[in-house]
């Protein structure tokens, strides 16, 4: 039944009820209202499709290594940490000098990744947010429906601006440098 249909039944059944048929339709109205909710972002997606075949990331407590990328990322967004298996706590959002003072104060090499490192957790199998939460829980829609994180990459046409990562749709943006956005931050594996 094309999806334009759903909910209507054809001219001969309307004088039939069929309680199979109404059930099914019932189902149907359930899913694509589900779906429509995960779409604008008030419900959490799951990747649509199976894991990568080769494990890109290696998940242990709060950090994950991103193989052959020589990066362990923190699992969770600052402000919040990882605790019993998921991220508790709550999001906090920075201007881009807090987001560097964090980073800082976090010590042991973690900084704000680069637009290519930050870019490189967007998942095209992936939608709303276009990240795998699985690896990384906890990414919802915030201001405007977006959830924007900052990049340490400067946007070269305008100096007082950042680039920033988008997680909901995974499109790449810059911000003026005072807006709070979300921290991911990145340091390298050690040795390499």
């Amino acid at each position: 039944m094309p999806l334009a249909e759903a909910g209507t039944r054809p001219p001969a059944a309307r004088n039939t009820p069929s309680r199979p048929r109404y059930a099914l339709e019932r189902r149907l109205a359930t899913v694509i209202g589900l779906l429509a909710a995960i779409q604008a972002g008030s419900l959490p997606a799951a990747c649509r499709k199976s894991p990568h075949p080769i494990a890109r990331f290696e998940a242990q407590d709060n950090e994950v290594r991103e193989t052959g990328a020589g990066l362990i990322w923190e699992r969770c967004s600052a402000g919040e940490h990882w605790q019993t298996g998921r991220c508790d706590g709550t999001i906090r959002l920075m201007s881009l000098a807090e987001a560097r003072r964090y980073a800082a104060q976090r010590g042991s090499g973690w900084r704000l990744p680069t637009l290519d490192e930050l870019s490189g957790l967007v998942d095209d199998r992936c939608q709303s947010p276009a990240i795998d939460t699985r690896i990384f829980p906890n990414v919802r829609a915030r201001e405007e429906g977006r959830s924007s994180y900052w990049t340490d990459t400067p946007f070269e046409a305008i100096d007082t601006m950042n680039y920033v990562v988008d997680f909901m749709t995974g499109e790449v943006d810059a911000r003026s440098t005072g807006f709070p956005l979300g921290v991911r931050l990145v340091r390298e594996v050690s040795g390499k």
